[in-house]
Formats: structure tokens, C-alpha cells, sequence
């Protein structure tokens, strides 16, 4: 993994399962910060808390990619409780 996914924010969707789930762990390894999204809210946050064993800067959003209002949202998402992200 490259150094720079220490400073990167990355959006997984269909981050609760499959390849989306894998890849979720792996950023979260390398210290990415990490947002979450996934229509399936449970699987979602298991994958998430997952995650904040690596990086403590994940964060689950339940989302439905083919709404365009939920997927904005996702967009414009900005975590309270993380410094200068």
C-alpha cells in the first residue's frame, strides 16, 4: 500500500460485504481515513467498528446509490469528531 492512504480519505461503497468489505479492511490498515456506505445498515456498522480497530477515522453511512438526494448527502458528509477531515 502506498504511504499516501495515511492521508487519504477514501469512500468505499457496498462497503458491508464482498469486495467492498475487503477493501474497507485493507485501507483501514494502512490508516485511511475511511467512509462507509452501504444499504445494509447492521452488516454496515459491524464492517465499520472492524475497521476502527485499525484506524480510529471510519465512519458508516447508510446509503442507497441509486438515490441521488442519499448519494449527495453522502457526498457532503463531514464527521464532527474528526480533526481536519
Amino acid at each position: 500500500m502506498p504511504r499516501k492512504l495515511r492521508d487519504s480519505v477514501v469512500v468505499i461503497t457496498g462497503a458491508s460485504s464482498g469486495i467492498g468489505r475487503a477493501t474497507a479492511l485493507r485501507m483501514a490498515k494502512a490508516g485511511a481515513t475511511l467512509v462507509l456506505a452501504s444499504r445494509s445498515e447492521e452488516p454496515l456498522r459491524e464492517i465499520a467498528a472492524q475497521c476502527q480497530q485499525f484506524t480510529q477515522r471510519a465512519v458508516a453511512i447508510p446509503v442507497d446509490v441509486a438515490d441521488e438526494t442519499a448519494v449527495q448527502s453522502l457526498r457532503d458528509h463531514r464527521p464532527r469528531h474528526w480533526n481536519g477531515t
